[in-house]
This record gives structure tokens, C-alpha cells and sequence, in this order.
């Protein structure tokens, strides 16, 4: 009796194994420097998060920030409000109607977001001392693929 050949599906199924465990890893990686971040600041994921989604001199409504936040309107208003008490948001209300609100990063929410830009450009940093302009292309595109598939 002919013996099958062997099959490759367990050998992609352990590739894919390392794949996901390397994205995890590195996944930990840039929480670790981010928790540095919200520790210091004293800001919860969600908030670190919120200030991350707006751009400097940025004015919104709480719709729009539920929605770059992709949460609902009621979980957004609640971290609007924790962000306003703790100095990172600036908040006016429309005369109107209470409920319509357009938010903004105040001083403080500026520098956590310099801070975070100023992490992000160590680790690209680090990346450019590492990799040859070709690898991190071939890494860049790599990354934006994988992100499709997930």
C-alpha cells in the first residue's frame, strides 16, 4: 500500500502559531511602553486611548468621539467626563441642549499627547537603527497586510 504524502496544513497551522505569537509579543512590547505613559499620567486605557484618537486643536462633539472611540455614546460621555475632572479635556455644552457637547485637548492633554508622539518616534527611532530603509518597507507592508487579515 502507497504511503500518502504528508500534509502541510500542520506545518501552516504551527507557522501561524509563531505568527500570532510574534504579533502578541510584540503587542506586549508597545503596551509596556504605553502603560509607562497612562502610569505616570494617572490615565486609564480608555482615556489614554481618547487622548491618542484627537489631534491637537481638535474641536469635536462627544458623538464623534464615541464613534473614533468606537464605543457607545453613554460609555464615551462617561470617560469625557473622567478626562474633563482630570484636566485632559476641555468640554463646552451646547446652550441648546446639554446633551450636544464639543470637546477639545486642554494643556494637559496636549503634552500626554506629545509624550505619546515622543514614544512612538523612539521605538521608529530604534527601528531605523535596526533595519535597512528596505526591511522596514518590507516589515510596513508586512504589518498593514496582517492587519487586513485580522
Amino acid at each position: 500500500m502507497p504511503s500518502e504524502p504528508e500534509s502541510k496544513f500542520p506545518i501552516m497551522e504551527f507557522q501561524s502559531d509563531q505568527m500570532m505569537d510574534l504579533i502578541f509579543r510584540l503587542k506586549s512590547k508597545c503596551i509596556e511602553n504605553e502603560t509607562e505613559i497612562m502610569k505616570e499620567s494617572k490615565l486609564s486605557q480608555s482615556e489614554f486611548n481618547g487622548i491618542e484618537k484627537m489631534n491637537p486643536g481638535e474641536l469635536i462633539s462627544g458623538k464623534h468621539f464615541s464613534e473614533k472611540l468606537d464605543l457607545s455614546p453613554s460609555r464615551a460621555s462617561r470617560i469625557v467626563e473622567r478626562m474633563v475632572q482630570k484636566g485632559f479635556l476641555l468640554r463646552n455644552f451646547d446652550s441648546q441642549d446639554r446633551r450636544k457637547c464639543q470637546i477639545a485637548l486642554s494643556e494637559k492633554g496636549l503634552e500626554i499627547k506629545q509624550q505619546i508622539k515622543m514614544m512612538r518616534s523612539s521605538c521608529e527611532k530604534k527601528f531605523q537603527k535596526m533595519f535597512s530603509p528596505r526591511e522596514i518597507e518590507s516589515f510596513s507592508q508586512s504589518i498593514k497586510k496582517t492587519i487586513k487579515i485580522l
